[in-house]
């Protein structure tokens, strides 16, 4: 899997990180340009796991890393 990881801080002082983040989130589907620039598309719950996180701007847990 691609992880990226941004600083919660960093979203409001970055301009346009946010929608950055939309975008990409947007293009990820097993149909989006991503995949035919050699992305392998996560699984349908995976993304919208993901995209939930994007959304809510929801803070990495580091018990999650272990």
């Amino acid at each position: 899997p691609l992880y990226i990881y941004v600083k919660k801080a960093h979203l409001t002082a970055i301009p346009g990180l946010r929608n950055l983040l939309k975008l990409y989130a947007a293009n990820w589907g097993a149909t989006g340009p991503l995949v035919k620039r050699g992305l392998i598309a996560s699984p349908a719950g995976v993304q919208a796991r993901s995209a939930a996180i994007i959304a809510n701007e929801t803070v990495l847990d580091p018990a999650v890393l272990s």
